[in-house]
């Protein structure tokens, strides 16, 4: 998602734009969450530090600013769904190697990190699934 996109959805401005906003960046098939910018963009496929990789901190800004909207049905299916794809895509390396990736590689079939292979804020993409299921923010029992 771009700054500008990432400010409307943020402000509230043109709630219709949502749905045109998340998809081709959470639901291309082949492709983890949230690409740092869109598969079809021309510099993708040279994936350079921040071409292309999946962070967690863009992870977790997106989701904080599609919850702004929870009422919105597509903003709603999009955080849920990107929730969903980055659990997946952070499982899916500590699983295989007990990693927690830097960076991840877009492509489903990146087989290793593409960052460092343990460093903090990779966590956020499993951290996104606990705060979508409540347990961040509830008191202590």
């Amino acid at each position: 998602i771009s700054r500008a996109t990432a400010t409307t959805v943020r402000c509230g401005c043109f709630l219709d734009l949502i749905p045109l906003a998340v998809s081709t960046r959470i639901s291309v098939a082949g492709f983890w969450g949230l690409p740092s910018i869109s598969a079809d963009d021309p510099a993708f496929p040279a994936l350079g530090y921040w071409r292309g990789f999946v962070w967690g901190p863009m992870a977790m800004l997106t989701y904080w600013g599609l919850d702004e909207y929870r009422s919105v049905p597509s903003a709603a299916q999009a955080r849920k769904s990107l929730t969903v794809q980055m659990n997946a895509m952070m499982l899916k390396q500590w699983n295989d190697h007990g990693f927690i990736c830097e960076n991840y590689g877009p492509h489903k079939n990146t087989s290793r990190c593409t960052g460092q292979s343990f460093y903090h804020w990779g966590a956020l993409t499993g951290f996104l699934s606990l705060v979508e299921e409540g347990y961040w923010l509830q008191p202590p029992t």
